[in-house]
């Protein structure tokens, strides 16, 4: 049985790992949205974009400021943290899938990151049952079919 503390722990972290790297990755596509950390507009030819600008916002705003804010509310254990992680965790594997589909190419980074994404929605999932947030329910009745103790 998974206790809420770990979960609520282990999300954290996870929050907090991939907000502070998506505000650097961000930060730098921003100031340098031709060649962020060297990488040239080249590989978006497949694309809707010219520059890594409007990614390097998405990423800095909803990946980076989305997952540190799910932190501070997993933290302080506001109310609807269940939802806010869940939200934040499970745009990082659709925005990894649209990554690799744009510059066509999968590096280790990007599986590293999906797993991360899936963790992270697979816990908030978690603590959206052990909180017994709507639909903790269902979920829980989900989980027993095939035999899982939440």
């Amino acid at each position: 049985m998974i206790k809420l503390r770990k979960l609520l722990f282990s999300s954290f972290i996870m929050h907090i790992f991939v907000g502070i790297g998506a505000l650097i990755g961000g930060i730098v596509t921003i100031i340098d949205p031709e060649t962020p950390f060297g990488i040239t507009t080249e590989i978006l030819k497949t694309g809707p974009f010219k520059n890594f600008l409007i990614p390097g916002l998405f990423l800095f705003f909803i990946l980076g400021v989305g997952n540190i804010i799910s932190a501070i509310c997993i933290k302080l254990k506001r109310y609807y943290y269940p939802y806010i992680s869940f939200v934040f965790s499970i745009i990082l594997p659709f925005w990894i899938i649209i990554q690799c589909l744009i510059i066509n190419t999968v590096d280790k980074i990007h599986i590293v990151f999906f797993i991360i994404g899936i963790l992270q929605t697979f816990f908030s999932f978690l603590m959206i049952s052990k909180s017994e947030l709507f639909p903790s329910k269902i979920i829980k009745r989900f989980f027993e079919i095939f035999n899982v103790k939440l």
